[in-house]
Order: structure tokens, then C-alpha cells, then sequence
């Protein structure tokens, strides 16, 4: 969307071993009646969502985002994490952090790709009081035909050299709009370098844990992937639908489309899915 608003505030944030996190958030006009916590996906930042943030924006919500440990304007290793416990002890964090200034007001949580992974074991291993989870196209498992490469790399070079590159991701698989391609590959906050071996061995045994615990999730949730997503395999989002003990769930998925559906020329369709099912979830905002 050409029109999206800017982040009305910035920040950041130190987690537990000193890192400094880049903070931001988007607010309506009159006071929020609900937040959204947003976590990017690999490789990219919390600055690309402008226009998913406008979709909650627009229904009275305000939503904060964070640069994930390692991505961004965040500090850490380009596209490193030791552990993957990390990422999630740094999410508790912003929680509590956007929580003790908005304490009465309901809290929902939007991750993709990786990020949703992230948000995703954080319920999961966590139990956070939310009032509805956004997962787009998680990356529960990677593309099928990297993994077993990675996996192969990962195991042993993920202890014994954990920085060493090992396979590279295409940034051509984010989206079927050329515009968005080219944005993403001159942006020089996204990483487009080589899986660091840590890194891929973390991910690829944080998938296989949320794969065997699909069943636990009892937030109230909503889905989306596009049936072409290259990166992360749809079939484990619509499993994820089948399998949740959740009574309050959601599938979508949109044919032909690539991994970032927001950023796919039907966009607005996703985004009004997006905006909608948050709003059938929030309290009604009090008039202006």
C-alpha cells in the first residue's frame, strides 16, 4: 500500500545478556482497544510491515514490533542465534515490556515465517495470556528440498563451526510481484547471506518440536500460507489446523500465491482477512 502510516514511535530494548533490541509501534488515533505484538520473519526486519500494521491500525488496534535478536537494526551476529530459546525468551521480554504500558487491554500475537515458529513455540512453551495468535506461513518446516541438505550441514557443523555458511535461501520465493523482489533484495537491513550452520540446526530442531505438539495449542488462532510457498510447506499449516485442540481456529489459504501473501498482489485480500478476524476477536473500540 502506498499510503501506509509510518510508525508513530521507536525504541528499543536490552535483553537478559545485553543486546540492544529497535523497537517500533503503530497507533490509531484514539485509544487502542487492543494490541497486536508483531515478530518478523528470517532475514528481514519489523520495517517491511507498514501496511500489515495499517490492517490492525484501521481496526483500532496499535501494534508493536521488534527487530528479532541478530536482524535489522537489532544488535547480534547477522542472522544468528545460538539457541532458539533465545528468540523466545527475548518475545517474553517485549511482552512484558508493551504489557506494563497498555496492562487492561487484550493482547493478540502476529508472527511469520520464522516468526511465526517463534510465536508459535512461545505459546506453546509459555501459555501467555492472549486473546487470538496470527501465524503466516510458518516456517514449521522448510522447504522440503533444502532441508535434508541443511539438516545434513547443520548437525555437525552446527557444533563445531556454528557460524559457517551453509545453504543460501532465494529471495525470489517471497513473492510473484517483481516490485517486491527488488525492494526486498536493496533493502540493507534484510540478510541475504548463507544459513549460518547454528542457525539452520536451531530452526530445523524448533520445526520438528512444534511438529510433534501441534495438538497443544489451545489459543485461539489464525492460519494463513499461500499454496506455492516455496519456503515453508503449507501442508504443515493446514495439519496445525486439523490437529489443534483450539475450538477457535481459522485456515486460509490462497491459491498460487508465494510465502509472504501480504506482499503478493492479492494482498488486499489478506489483509482484510487479516483486519477481520481481529476485529471479530476485540472488544468494540469506545467512540472517538
Amino acid at each position: 500500500m502506498s499510503n501506509s502510516p509510518l510508525p508513530t514511535g521507536r525504541g528499543s530494548l536490552t535483553t537478559h545478556d545485553g543486546l540492544s533490541l529497535y523497537t517500533q509501534r503503530w497507533t490509531p488515533d484514539r485509544d487502542a482497544a487492543a494490541v497486536v505484538l508483531l515478530v518478523h520473519g528470517y532475514a528481514e526486519h519489523c520495517g517491511r510491515y507498514d501496511h500489515v500494521a495499517e490492517a490492525f491500525v484501521d481496526r483500532g488496534a496499535a501494534v508493536h514490533a521488534y527487530d528479532q535478536r541478530g536482524y535489522g537494526r537489532s544488535d547480534g551476529r547477522r542472522a544468528y542465534v545460538d539457541r532458539f530459546e533465545q528468540y523466545l525468551a527475548d518475545l517474553d521480554l517485549f511482552r512484558r515490556h508493551v504489557q506494563t504500558k497498555t496492562p487492561d487491554v487484550p493482547v493478540f500475537l502476529f508472527g511469520h515465517s520464522m516468526g511465526g515458529l517463534v510465536a508459535l513455540l512461545y505459546v506453546l512453551n509459555r501459555t501467555p495470556d492472549l486473546r487470538g495468535l496470527f501465524l503466516s506461513a510458518p516456517a514449521i518446516e522448510v522447504n522440503p528440498d533444502l532441508a535434508p541438505i541443511l539438516r545434513k550441514l547443520a548437525q555437525v557443523l552446527g557444533r563445531l563451526v556454528p557460524t559457517l555458511p551453509t545453504v543460501r535461501f532465494s529471495g525470489g520465493s517471497i513473492s510473484r510481484d517483481p516490485a517486491v523482489v527488488a525492494a526486498a533484495r536493496n533493502d540493507p537491513l534484510n540478510y541475504y547471506g548463507r544459513t549460518l550452520a547454528r542457525t539452520g540446526a536451531e530452526l530445523l530442531r524448533a520445526g520438528e518440536e512444534a511438529q510433534s505438539r501441534l495438538h497443544e495449542l489451545q489459543t485461539p488462532f489464525i492460519v494463513l500460507h499461500g499454496t506455492a510457498d516455496p519456503l515453508a510447506t503449507p501442508a504443515w499449516s493446514r495439519r496445525l489446523y486439523e490437529r489443534a485442540v483450539a475450538e477457535d481456529k481459522t485456515l486460509k489459504l490462497y491459491d498460487g500465491l508465494y510465502h509472504e501473501t501480504f506482499n503478493e498482489p492479492e494482498q488486499e485480500e489478506v489483509l482484510r482477512d487479516l483486519g477481520t478476524w481481529l476485529a471479530e476477536r476485540m472488544p468494540t473500540p469506545p467512540p472517538p
